[in-house]
């Protein structure tokens, strides 16, 4: 927070770790294997970085947070039109996306680039959805974090997310870094 450096690295689910057991598993089934654990020590194996706290959603609470912000506007550099994540399709351009219109936007994989595409969307998300949490100023942004608090899981106090809030407002000025775990999705046999 004192550098206001913020750093998105996706690491896609499929990605294959060595998890608690021994063997090798895709990223995702590390919570399944030993909860939030496991899952946070997997990405720093991973990524060869310590991890000092963590937060998590699911889709209902992405939902609920585009909600509370009253959407989030993202610039959409493709098309996005994959029926196996939404039936809504979303035109190129700058969009303010509404909750349902922001799952499809992050699941959707059909693109010349695939993963590459879907992490970028995914960053993209994530920045404008924070920037769009640190707009309120005074009560409201305390407000707007309480209401947002429901549907993010994490092990931050309130007081150190407020911290973090103002640390980093306004967002349109910090330093902003992503990348992508690199990679090829291949089958068991190696193909």
């Amino acid at each position: 927070p004192a550098n206001r450096v913020l750093t998105f690295l996706a690491i896609p689910g499929m990605t294959e770790v060595r998890l608690s057991d021994g063997e090798a598993h895709p990223l995702y089934e590390a919570t399944a294997l030993g909860g939030d654990a496991e899952l946070v020590r997997a990405v720093a194996a991973l990524a060869d970085v310590d991890i000092a706290h963590f937060g998590r959603t699911d889709a209902a609470g992405i939902t609920h947070l585009v909600d509370i912000v009253d959407g989030v506007t993202v610039d959409v550099a493709e098309e996005v039109d994959d029926p196996r994540a939404s039936t809504r399709l979303i035109e190129a351009g700058e969009r303010t996306l509404d909750a349902q219109e922001s799952l499809a936007f992050l699941r959707a994989t059909n693109y010349a680039t695939g993963i590459e595409r879907q992490a970028a969307n995914q960053v993209a998300f994530s920045v404008s959805l924070a920037d769009e949490a640190l707009s309120s100023e005074g009560i409201g942004f305390a407000a707007r974090l309480a209401d947002m608090a429901e549907w993010v899981e994490t092990d931050w106090s309130s007081s150190q997310i407020m911290a973090l809030g103002d640390a980093l407002r306004p967002l349109g000025t910090a330093t902003v870094y992503s990348g992508l775990v690199p990679g090829r999705v291949v089958d068991r046999d190696g193909r």
